[in-house]
């Protein structure tokens, strides 16, 4: 029985290193030993999310065995539980906080895939040993890549990596950078989105499904969503979680989306707040004011670049150029009709 153990999980070795995403879509690896192997077969038995809950609040048991007990569930469980766990890293309780993070720190994800691209598997090298700010950067890298190259990967920062601060950062990277007028570069962040954050409760994932669902089916529904999305991170007070910077981010996904629905009026609100939140910022001020003016939104722009917004001095006369010369088209434009 225990060489059938073996030979079996040896197959299993050797599949994996023939097909990395064969054994789990969340790209997860752990030392196929025998207690790895039966993970795999109890799973079906304490993957229920509620139980999962249960043995989260386990961790923090006065009972040393109950609490061994739960630890060693959650182990077997692996990447089946790592949602509730990234959670749990957060709880107000230190024993659930450190039991989590501990057993955060005993999976090992594999962040590229055969399959991906070689600039993506080279941003991504050593990943897990980079700080949060080199992190957000290769997320950034990866959202902005030509015909969305990176899109599969950084979905899986958004997923998988232990910090709310970084996965919200690459959310909004993605969404920073997805070009929504162009048919594939939509499609492949959909597809992205829909393999890698289905059902997956994560703030930072829910927002990247609120925004593609939006730029599919523009809808009061989706902007409702986002909305309280929004609302809900303005209040966010854990700087562990949150920053003005992410809650600013998340103002212009807003502002896109209702632009896309062609609510001038939330596209103002959305603006409003983002600038209230980046107003000492010259470069997010700055691009505040181009982005309004890509967008065909001339009048919320004039009256920005006449409010005393000091960070937009130097690309004054720029912009006042632009503004006209498109208004001079749209003017233009307007006569050919007639």
């Amino acid at each position: 029985m225990q060489l059938a153990k073996k030979t079996i999980a040896g197959l299993v070795c050797f599949i994996a290193s023939m097909t990395p995403t064969l054994l789990s879509s969340a790209f997860f690896s752990t030392a196929l030993s025998s207690a790895a192997f039966s993970n795999e077969t109890n799973a079906d038995s304490n993957s229920d999310p509620e139980e999962i809950q249960r043995l989260i609040r386990q961790l923090g048991a006065r009972n040393y065995s109950q609490r061994k007990y739960a630890e060693s569930v959650l182990r077997e469980l692996g990447h089946v539980a790592i949602d509730q766990l990234i959670e749990a890293q957060y709880a107000s309780s230190p024993e659930i906080s450190l039991a989590a993070q501990q057993l955060l720190g005993r999976l090992e994800i594999r962040w590229t895939a055969a399959d991906d691209a070689p600039i993506t598997t080279e941003i991504m090298r050593e990943y897990e040993d980079k700080s949060s700010e080199d992190r957000q950067e290769a997320a950034t890298w990866l959202a902005e890549l030509h015909d969305g190259a990176g899109f599969d990967v950084a979905t899986r920062i958004v997923r998988y990596d232990r910090s709310d601060l970084v996965a919200k950062h690459a959310a909004l990277e993605l969404i920073n950078y997805v070009d929504v007028d162009s048919r594939d570069n939509l499609l492949a962040l959909e597809a992205a989105v829909d393999q890698t954050l289905r059902d997956c409760p994560r703030v930072a994932a829910e927002w990247l499904v609120t925004f593609v669902r939006h730029q599919k089916n523009p809808s009061p529904v989706t902007i409702a969503a986002m909305r309280k999305q929004v609302a809900r991170e303005s209040s966010e007070t854990d700087e562990v979680r949150s920053s003005g910077k992410i809650t600013a981010g998340l103002y212009m996904a807003l502002a896109e989306m209702a632009d896309r629905l062609k609510d001038d009026a939330l596209v103002a609100e959305a603006i409003a707040g983002h600038l209230q939140l980046v107003k000492d910022d010259e470069y997010s001020v700055v691009k505040t004011a181009y982005w309004l003016l890509d967008h065909d939104h001339d009048s919320m722009l004039q009256q920005l670049i006449f409010d005393p917004f000091d960070q937009l001095a130097k690309e004054l006369p720029q912009l006042l150029y632009c503004s006209a010369e498109a208004a001079l088209e749209d003017d233009q434009q307007r006569a050919e009709q007639l």
